[in-house]
């Protein structure tokens, strides 16, 4: 639901911005969203509006690390991923995962040491999740020419793991 609604008033956003565009700069090519907002607030609501969608920026980029780190915990706590003892571990006064945090921190900075421009940042953000989608599938593909699920299940899909040739009318 919260992927529905986030695609949802990012549409609003859309295509209030597009509304928003001033008539008089509509022929003139190339608009971006700051001339959009220069033409629609007054020098004191452009700061305003900068640091809403800022805040907004920030508190979606802390739920993508806290889900990041999140899932770094689980996976070492189950002993999947390298060095599983150290991101497992639970500082016993704050109760957080410290060596988890540190290192999602850290991966997630490797871009800025090298910035390379806003575009390339996006392409390689994109890439990323095509890249741990990709593993997951392999691991999946691991998992079945080693016989998962070895437990009997009440649906049987094949040998293949796809659609069956024959079927039962």
């Amino acid at each position: 639901m919260s992927v529905s609604g986030a695609f949802v008033i990012g549409g609003i956003f859309l295509v209030a911005l597009l509304m928003a565009i001033p008539t008089a700069h509509r022929d003139q090519g190339r608009l971006g969203p700051a001339q959009i907002i220069d033409a629609n607030f007054d020098t004191s609501g452009r700061p305003c509006y900068l640091l809403v969608v800022s805040a907004a920026i920030l508190v979606c980029c802390l739920c993508i690390m806290a889900a990041t780190v999140r899932l770094c915990f689980g996976m070492a706590r189950d002993n999947r991923l390298p060095a599983s003892r150290t991101l497992s571990k639970v500082h016993p006064t704050l109760h957080t995962p410290i060596g988890a945090c540190v290192t999602v921190a850290v991966l997630a900075a490797i871009p800025l040491f090298k910035y390379a421009g806003a575009g390339i940042v996006a392409i390689a953000a994109t890439a990323m999740i095509y890249l741990s989608y990709f593993l997951g599938n392999l691991a999946i593909m691991h998992a079945r020419t080693k016989g998962w699920p070895k437990v009997e299940r009440s649906v049987q899909i094949g040998a293949s793991g796809g659609c069956s040739s024959t079927s039962s009318d």
